[in-house]
């Protein structure tokens, strides 16, 4: 179930479900959905395609409008059984069919009766800080040195002219999501909000929305986290903004930041991409520098 913004009719929609084995990295159409309405929902939908109940699946939904796409995914595990082995005798299953030659696969959340060495694989504790201690990490201090050199870095871009131009600006900057745009450089503040970066307005390519959902045990929605991410002529991508939600919000935080920020920007590089589409990802990732030098032509007409 879901939906998106009419906008007068004008704004885009589509549906598609996808499935892949588990062990695959691509995904195929399982099915495209027909779209009677900005308002979508379907129940106890059977898929034509056949599937082997000794194998592990993902399933994913992806709704997307002119704006950007929203997709929730799911993992479906092998018909349960009580124990499986494989039949070289190279793997185990407890809860599920064995898949994997040389690991003990379990369909079943695990309990220990104490704490996995690391040797082992696992963190020797039963505390977060016993674990960063084991595994050897540090804790995060407030000021990030590295982190520090990069925002100084950002503004090093800018000449002095721009400079001038950015502290004129400043005042009047509008605030959308975690950032302040002015008409010469889009001002966000990094992670933890301890570094202010620059992105020149100049630079940027492309502004889309991204949404990931948090299952737990691959199956129920926990939360959701909106993002919406910039990218530059650099290739460098920013999150501009980052909102985390219930797991049944229907509220279009992307879209509604996008659509802040498309009228704030366009009069000073009109060539912007906004939102998101898998045509647009697919031309962008695999064309980039076709896309910098398009965005660069429709922006000096």
């Amino acid at each position: 179930q879901g939906s998106v913004s009419a906008l007068s009719n004008k704004n885009a929609l589509s549906c598609v479900v996808y499935y892949k084995l588990n062990s695959a990295s691509a995904w195929t159409v399982a099915e495209t959905m027909s779209i009677t309405s900005y308002d979508l929902s379907a129940a106890n939908r059977l898929l034509s395609q056949a599937y082997d109940p000794l194998a592990s699946y993902d399933l994913k939904v992806r709704l997307t409008d002119y704006f950007y796409y929203v997709e929730q995914a799911v993992s479906i595990g092998t018909k349960g059984v009580i124990l499986d082995f494989m039949a070289d005798g190279t793997g185990i299953g407890i809860g599920k069919v064995a898949e994997t030659s040389g690991y003990i696969d379990c369909g079943w959340p695990l309990k220990l009766s104490s704490a996995l060495a690391v040797a082992y694989g696992g963190t020797g504790a039963t505390s977060a800080a016993s674990a960063i201690a084991n595994l050897g990490g540090v804790k995060k201090t407030m000021f990030n040195k590295k982190l520090l050199e990069q925002a100084d870095a950002s503004w090093r871009q800018f000449s002095s002219e721009e400079i001038a131009r950015i502290e004129q600006e400043a005042p009047s900057a509008v605030k959308v999501g975690n950032c302040f745009v002015t008409p010469t450089a889009i001002l966000h503040m990094g992670r933890n909000q301890h570094a202010l970066f620059a992105i020149p307005v100049r630079d940027v390519i492309w502004i889309y929305g991204n949404v990931t959902t948090t299952r737990m045990y691959y199956i129920f929605p926990v939360s959701k986290l909106f993002q919406v991410q910039l990218l530059t002529r650099s290739n460098q991508t920013y999150t501009l903004a980052s909102i985390s939600t219930g797991p049944f919000t229907r509220k279009d935080h992307c879209g509604d930041i996008i659509r802040q920020l498309q009228p704030l920007l366009q009069p000073h590089r009109k060539g912007i991409i906004f939102g998101w589409s898998q045509d647009i990802a697919n031309y962008v990732q695999g064309n980039f520098q076709a896309a910098v030098a398009m965005v660069d032509e429709k922006s000096a007409e």
